[in-house]
């Protein structure tokens, strides 16, 4: 081969190989990124709106409430609970996507601490009462 052939091949096969490194760095770090600074304020809304339904639905469900009986309650609890698919569809989206569950977990965390949720109400559902 001619030293002009070797050199045009060395400067296109160094360019597709800086682009591919370029495109790599850019899907596995650019694409989270970019996901978790889209979709974090609908996250942490769809967070604290399905952890209060969850909390709803188990008062109800444990009849701590005094009319926990009346079916139309049980079917308020059960539709305040759909908030929760949406909060599923949304999360497993962002997981596809490559945010990490840690990142998942802090955005849902300032979510309800922004609502300024007591403390007792966050630290409930990690009791171990069971034992």
């Amino acid at each position: 081969m001619r030293p002009r052939t070797i050199r045009r091949l060395r400067f296109w096969s160094q360019l597709v190989i800086a682009f591919s490194l370029l495109f790599i760095v850019i899907v596995e770090y650019g694409r989270p990124f970019a996901v978790s600074w889209y979709y974090q304020d609908e996250y942490s809304k769809l967070a604290l709106e399905c952890d209060q339904s969850m909390h709803d639905e188990a008062a109800l469900r444990a009849g701590t409430s005094g009319a926990a009986k009346d079916p139309a309650l049980e079917v308020s609890g059960m539709v305040g609970l759909a908030v929760c698919h949406q909060y599923d569809v949304l999360r497993k989206r962002m997981l596809i996507n490559g945010v990490s569950e840690e990142r998942l977990a802090l955005i849902g965390l300032k979510g309800l601490e922004n609502e300024q949720i007591p403390v007792n109400r966050m630290v409930d559902p990690h009791r171990m009462d069971r034992f």
